[in-house]
């Protein structure tokens, strides 16, 4: 019984804690304007090839709909050049990538480069398994396990992460 008890308990508070968290998401919404800034006069080539990026994918109406959704910032850096670092902060559609990591980012990943392009590749989750399977997939689990993958941050904003992710994804078609 008591077992029961503490599992409706549970199940209460998880529901509650969900709907705050949609209610308190949905005052951050605000859309922007889908303008991608540069902080700095003199970027690091990372950081100039993110805001280019990031500059096509809003020209797209349904990227910058997903971008309208995020308010939360991602450090990203490469492991075997230090200082090739770069920070996105979206507030809506409006991106500002900075130079280096911010140590106040939402989530902070240290990776190759180029397996964080192989992972844009995967599409939606539903193709995770089919993507383990392949080349780029076993690379990822290689490097998970050998330490040169790393995501700080990723069981604090798990949903932003994947709104990144979608965001990332080249389009199909």
């Amino acid at each position: 019984m008591k077992k029961r008890y503490l599992a409706l308990l549970l199940l209460a508070g998880a529901g509650a804690a969900g709907a705050y968290y949609v209610r308190f998401r949905r005052e951050w919404r605000i859309p922007g304007c889908g303008k991608v800034e540069l902080r700095e006069e003199q970027p690091n080539p990372l950081t100039s090839m993110l805001s280019e990026m990031v500059k096509a994918l809003l020209k797209d109406p349904a990227k910058k709909e997903i971008a309208d959704r995020m308010c939360f910032s991602v450090a990203i850096k490469d492991i075997d050049h230090p200082d090739m670092a770069s920070t996105l902060v979206f507030r809506g559609s409006d991106v500002l990538v900075c130079n280096g990591v911010n140590p106040d980012a939402d989530v902070k990943v240290e990776t190759e480069l180029g397996l964080l392009l192989n992972l844009a590749s995967l599409g939606n989750l539903s193709r995770l398994p089919q993507f383990l399977r392949s080349e780029e997939g076993r690379k990822l689990l290689e490097a998970v396990k050998a330490g040169r993958f790393r995501v700080k941050g990723l069981a604090r904003k798990p949903l932003e992460l994947l709104e990144f992710q979608r965001f990332l994804t080249p389009a199909q078609g």
